[in-house]
Formats: C-alpha cells, sequence, structure tokens
C-alpha cells in the first residue's frame, strides 16, 4: 500500500516535499514532461530510501506542490518514462545526485552485524526493521525492499537467538527444567498455572487473597536462584519474557525444548516481582474497604444513638439537677428522686449513655476487631511474607514480628488484646 496517498497536512507536505536550489538545477536538466517525475523521485528517496514505484498514487497536494515549485502547469497526473533503459538512467542520475549508493555486499554485511548486536539487546524483529531503515538512510543508502529486509532480519534474529536458547537450556539444572515444563500442563482440568500467572490480580476478597497467596507460595517453591542470568542482558530478559506473555501454554508446548524453556525462565524471573506487589496491594485494598465500612456503619450507629440518647439525656439531667439541691429541706430525698424520675427510666438512661460512651470512644475499633477472625483466614499466611518497610515504620515492623512470634508460639496474647494491638498499629498501612 502506498502511504502517500493520504492527505497530509500543508506543514508536513512542505517539511517532506520541498524541493531545494540545488533540486530544481537538477531537475531542469531532465525532459520536461519527466521533471515532475524526477521531483517525486528526489523527495521519495530522501524521504524513505526508495524509489516510489506508483506514482500515480501520489497524493495531489504533493503533486501540485511540486509542480509550483519546478514550474509546471496544475496537473493531477505524474508522467512517468515507460522504457526501462530511460527509467533506470534517471534513477542513476537521482541517486548520483542526492549522494546515494545502492545496497551492495559491503552494506549487506555492515547490517547484519549490526542488526545481531540490537537482537542480543532484546529488541523484536520488528522494531529492528524500522531501525534498520532508518540506519540505511542515515547512510544514504538505497532500502532494498520490506520483504526482503524484513526476511532478513527475522533470520539474522533468529540465529542470534537459538544460541541464546541453547546457552541458557544448558544452565538449567534437571529439577529447574521439569518445574518449567510443569508450568504448561493444566492443573485439575484447568488452566495451567503458567495461564494463571498471566491473570490480572483479582478484586480484593479474602477467598481470593487466599487463592492468590497460594500461588505466590508454588511460585516461590521454584527455584530460580542457582540460575545464572547475569551472561545476558536485562533488556533481553525482558524481550523473552514479553515473548511469553504473547504465547499461550499450547503454543508454547509446540515449541523447541531450547526456545521453550528459555521463554518459560525469564517469563518466570519476571513474574515473581509482581506476586508480592499485588497481594499488598490486594490486602491494602481489602483493608480499606473494610475500613470503609466499618466507618459507615459506625457513623450509623452513631447518629442511630444520639437520637436515642436525647431522652437519657434529659432523664439522667433532671435527676442531677434535683440531687444537687437536695440539701434543701423543701426539695425531695434521694428515694423520692428515683420514684420521681423512675427508677427503671433511670436505670435504662444510664445505660445508654454507658453504651454510647464506648461507642465515642472505640466503638470504631470494635467493628474492625469484630472482623479480625475472618481476616485471619488469610492474614496468617500474609503476615510471613517478606516485607519491607521504609524508614520511619518501626511501629508497623513491630507489630509484624509481633503476629510472626505470636503464630510460632514464641509469645502468648489473649486474642482481645493481640487483636486491639494490631489494629492500634493499622495493619492497612503495609
Amino acid at each position: 500500500m502506498n502511504t502517500f496517498a493520504k492527505d497530509f497536512s500543508a506543514e508536513e507536505i512542505a517539511r517532506d516535499w520541498t524541493l531545494s536550489d540545488f533540486d530544481l538545477e537538477h531537475i531542469s536538466a531532465f525532459r520536461k514532461s519527466y521533471q515532475l517525475y524526477a521531483g517525486v523521485q528526489i523527495c521519495s528517496i530522501r524521504l524513505r530510501g526508495c524509489f516510489l514505484a506508483s506514482v500515480q498514487e501520489l497524493s495531489p497536494h504533493i503533486i501540485n506542490y511540486l509542480n509550483s515549485q519546478i514550474g509546471l502547469p496544475v496537473t493531477m497526473y505524474v508522467n512517468e518514462p515507460t522504457r526501462r533503459a530511460t527509467r533506470s538512467q534517471y534513477h542513476r542520475q537521482i541517486l548520483t545526485h542526492l549522494s546515494f549508493k545502492k545496497y551492495d555486499e559491503k552494506i549487506h554485511l555492515e547490517l547484519e552485524d549490526w542488526a545481531r548486536n540490537k537482537a542480543e539487546q532484546g529488541l523484536f524483529p520488528h522494531d529492528i526493521l524500522l531501525l534498520a531503515e532508518g540506519f540505511l538512510l542515515k547512510k544514504k543508502i538505497v532500502l532494498p525492499s520490506r520483504i526482503t529486509l524484513e526476511r532478513q532480519i527475522n533470520s539474522w534474529c533468529s540465529e542470534v537467538h537459538a544460541k541464546i536458547f541453547e546457552a541458557i537450556h544448558d544452565r538449567l539444572s534437571s529439577q529447574l527444567k521439569r518445574d518449567l515444563d510443569d508450568l504448561l500442563n493444566s492443573e485439575d482440568n484447568r488452566a495451567s498455572f503458567f495461564s494463571r500467572l498471566k491473570e490480572s490480580p483479582p478484586s480484593a476478597r479474602i477467598s481470593s487473597l487466599k487463592t492468590y497467596l497460594d500461588r505466590y507460595k508454588k511460585l516461590e517453591q521454584i527455584t530460580l536462584e542457582q540460575f545464572d542470568s547475569t551472561s545476558f542482558s536485562d533488556s533481553f530478559t525482558d524481550y523473552l519474557f514479553r515473548l511469553a506473555n504473547y504465547y499461550n501454554a499450547a503454543e508454547l508446548k509446540r515449541f523447541k525444548k531450547q526456545k521453550r524453556l528459555s521463554l518459560l525462565i525469564c517469563f518466570l524471573l519476571e513474574i515473581r516481582k509482581e506476586p508480592l506487589d499485588n497481594l499488598v496491594k490486594m490486602h491494602d485494598q481489602y483493608m480499606l474497604d473494610l475500613s470503609r465500612r466499618m466507618k459507615n456503619l459506625y457513623e450509623k450507629k452513631h447518629r442511630q444513638s444520639r437520637k436515642k440518647n436525647k431522652r437519657a439525656i434529659d432523664t439522667v439531667l433532671k435527676a442531677a439537677k434535683m440531687l444537687v439541691h437536695r440539701q434543701n429541706a423543701s426539695l425531695p430525698a434521694t428515694q423520692d428522686i428515683i420514684e420521681a424520675v423512675g427508677e427503671e427510666k433511670l436505670r435504662e438512661s444510664i445505660k445508654d449513655l454507658n453504651e454510647f460512651k464506648r461507642l465515642e470512644e472505640r466503638g470504631y475499633t470494635d467493628l474492625l476487631i469484630s472482623h479480625y477472625p475472618s481476616l485471619r483466614k488469610y492474614f496468617s499466611d500474609f503476615i510471613q511474607l517478606p516485607f519491607e518497610a521504609e524508614e520511619g515504620s518501626e511501629d508497623l515492623t513491630e507489630a509484624i514480628e509481633l503476629v510472626r512470634r505470636l503464630d510460632s508460639g514464641q509469645i502468648k496474647i489473649s486474642p482481645k488484646t493481640l487483636s486491639f494491638l494490631l489494629f492500634r498499629k493499622n495493619y492497612g498501612g503495609f
């Protein structure tokens, strides 16, 4: 498809299709009927390193912009040489004018070395292809056809990668090879572990946190520390990781073992960084949701309690006023005050006020603590994760260590006391 067939902005046309005085002088030597053709090909070579084959598909805006520079009348048609010899002669003259050279064996070898180096750095063949066009243009080399260049780069990349795959395969232990291949096997007629590792983290619920913790622990059981990945670049590791992400388990099984295991080991090296971060984010989200729900519940109870306690306050205030003035002989004694206010009503009011006082002081904390047994369904495993805290988070690290020591039986604290300490330390801040 001709990329010059679409419309361009005036700025783009001026940038890419403006002829210099030197160009115009060169074009004036051509036959007038072919001067527009020469102008088109000069700009095409300079812009993308090759002659434009389908000049009739060129945008009319570009054609008339070139005509205006050359001094030709407005036209919608580019007259081109019909004889191959004439066309070849014009092309040679244009290349000489622009100081461009044809793609030869020497530049082929130079491009091969350059492309292999890029492949070793972990660039995708498609990206190397785009860079190769710029590489040749910078050297003023006429580009071969896109298909030819793409085929060559794919071949070079395959050779480079095959050698690296072989080297990676040789460094893998027998056990690690088995573990990597096991990633592709389905589990209980479900998706493979490899497929599940590529899934986005689920919503923050206790069940999903437990499932994700199991996934993390299974991943940690695969020993990667003995594998030496320093012999190839981080960019190549990232390249293989992205490549592994592109394929599913069934497709990977069809690869040669060297390539398959290389993709899987680099996939694990990169993916193992994510589950811990995802677990922390999921826990944080769960705690935020829990805190929000309990905060709303607390505020609802607080509103209900305020309405209820208005009558209790009036009752207690009435009794208090009478007690303050009871030394006056004309006022009733304590028993008479209780009878006047109502003993049952007074006791109920005192009870309501005590409940409101507790609600004010620790109602929100009590609501959070009531959910601690549910939290422990995953938290006992979650607390064992290898956390690292920033400077100034000593309280948090102390709280983590407290729970670990309790779980291991090193210390014993009553559940009520522990629950209060945990939420005081605010585990939601991991």
